[in-house]
């Protein structure tokens, strides 16, 4: 399995971050096994994901405000333009990918 991660770092140019390791519902005989074989850290909760501070809980939804007011700050020039559902989708996707 380790291979084809590899392989699919090397296939779409995406990098390996070897510190977010993060391990739900593994025994910790084969998370050892995972960690010792590959040469990852284990990560620790909580991190942040585009400004989103993440956790294995439930957020509640004054953690996200600050991608949200992002969002809204990123927005606001196209309020007042006619677009479809589409195109409105399109613009928050690309600047979820710009956040990144």
């Amino acid at each position: 399995m380790f291979k084809q991660l590899i392989t699919f770092g090397k296939t779409t140019r995406l990098d390996i971050n070897a510190g977010k390791s993060f391990f739900l519902g593994v025994s910790d005989s084969l998370k050892q096994v995972i960690l010792r074989d590959t040469g990852f850290n284990e990560g620790c909760f909580p991190f942040t994901y585009l400004g989103v501070p993440l956790i294995p809980q439930r957020l509640l939804a004054s953690q996200y405000s600050l991608l949200l007011h992002k969002l809204e700050s990123s927005v606001q020039s196209w309020m007042g333009k006619h677009l479809t559902f589409a195109g409105r989708l399109e613009i928050v996707r690309s600047i979820l990918y710009d956040m990144v």
